[in-house]
């Protein structure tokens, strides 16, 4: 999955492919800590900010432009996948960052339904925080923010 997300973000630098080949590259990075970050698919992990800043300008100008559900919820899944990276075992300052990402987080979701979700776009999003559940560790603090915005989109 990783390496055909990022195969798909090469080609076409877009915020799904970027978010979908992130979350599954910190899922590998969690369950094989040895895996060099700079072997594929972990290729490009070291850039996550830096890229996330890039696609976060990209959308910021398109919903400016013309406002959409998708690209408010592409916003928040890069809030959520910042937070992700954060609380990983080998993230520094882990506490610092934690405190200050899960509001963010839930506000950037928040946001992004109150433009006026479908049913059918609810749904995707929550299929998609239940995969990114799933991935976290389960005494990771994330965790109530992941369940609060589900709680959100019921």
């Amino acid at each position: 999955m990783a390496q055909h997300y990022r195969s798909a973000y090469v080609r076409r630098p877009e915020a799904y492919a970027f978010t979908n080949w992130a979350a599954a590259a910190l899922l590998i990075r969690r369950l094989f800590p040895a895996q060099a970050s700079t072997e594929e698919p972990l290729d490009g992990l070291n850039n996550l900010s830096r890229d996330a800043a890039r696609l976060r300008k990209t959308l910021d100008e398109r919903c400016r432009l013309d406002p959409s559900f998708w690209d408010s919820a592409s916003l928040a899944d890069l809030d959520l996948l910042l937070a992700m990276a954060a609380s990983g075992p080998d993230a520094p300052q882990r506490k610092k960052r934690q405190e200050a990402s899960p509001l963010a987080v839930q506000m950037a979701y928040q946001q992004a339904i109150l433009r006026g979700a479908s049913a059918r776009e609810r749904a995707s999003v929550s299929e998609h925080l239940d995969f990114l559940r799933a991935l976290q560790a389960d005494d990771d603090p994330l965790n109530a923010t992941l369940d609060r915005i589900k709680e959100y989109l019921a």
